[in-house]
């Protein structure tokens, strides 16, 4: 069985496991009738959307995403209690309900979109995603993007909050990224699991050139920098790339092997 998400202009196709109901609790003491909404795909077992069954891909071309269960998200005040059940969890008292679930794409990548399963089932409260970025050393975050439910409902929703527009190129460097999602301090709202979607780019060029025979004026100059920069290329000899010299097997084989960090286990 196969969910389609849409976000925008992406679609991303994300297989789902569905496990019949066998009672109040299941083998593992989970409680299905807490999460029981009528669709066999938002129901308590759908959990196959979380694993790592999203194919990574290569190039700058194609949008990809990262997916983690709630689990994996840190409690940050001590003001309050929670509980899970099937992935979702939930404040059962107390104030300042927030979860940091921290984003891992790669460096230099672009921050498209941040997704999240929620269900806000409050009369009075919403749930509240923010993309959040920390400096080192910094005494305070950075809110990127906030976006929050809007009215009540018991069928489980997607929170998807798309900030392609804002170019948010991801800096490890310097900062830290994370989605702080806020709740009510009762099971009226909860949340499951986490999507990050995000795009490879090439880095920028350089202000000086590595090479003699390729300046900063030369059209490929940027792409060249960038192979140089991440050790795929070390040049022709000790100065220079040979930009229009032909590419060996042997040299391919050296590309690629670099490029795509080819290491069998044996």
């Amino acid at each position: 069985m196969v969910k389609a998400v849409s976000l925008m202009m992406f679609v991303f196709p994300l297989g789902v496991s569905v496990a019949q109901a066998a009672g109040t609790l299941d083998g593992m003491g989970n409680d299905r009738s807490m999460l029981s909404t009528g669709d066999s795909q938002l129901d308590a077992g759908s959990v196959g959307i979380y694993g790592p069954n999203i194919e990574p891909k290569f190039g700058t071309a194609s949008v990809e995403a990262v997916a983690s269960w709630s689990s994996s998200c840190t409690p940050i005040r001590s003001e309050f209690t929670y509980s899970q059940n099937f992935g979702w969890r939930w404040a059962i008292s107390g104030s300042s309900a927030w979860f940091d679930c921290s984003i891992q794409v790669p460096q230099g990548s672009i921050l498209k979109a941040v997704g999240v399963e929620v269900l806000d089932d409050s009369a009075s409260a919403d749930v509240t995603m923010q993309i959040i970025k920390a400096s080192f050393l910094a005494t305070d975050y950075t809110d990127l993007s906030t976006v929050s439910t809007s009215g009540q409902s018991s069928t489980p929703q997607y929170l998807f909050n798309d900030i392609s527009a804002d170019n948010v190129t991801m800096d490890y460097r310097q900062n830290s990224y994370a989605v702080r999602i806020a709740l009510s301090g009762d099971d009226t709202t909860r949340f499951r699991g986490v999507w990050a979607v995000y795009q490879r780019q090439v880095s920028p060029a350089p202000a000086s050139a590595t090479f003699n025979d390729v300046s900063s004026a030369h059209p490929f100059f940027q792409y060249i920098e960038a192979l140089a920069a991440s050790g795929i290329t070390s040049g022709c000899d000790a100065n220079n790339y040979c930009p229009d010299d032909p590419v060996t097997r042997g040299q391919m084989a050296v590309f690629l092997s670099r490029a795509l960090g080819l290491h069998p286990w044996w």
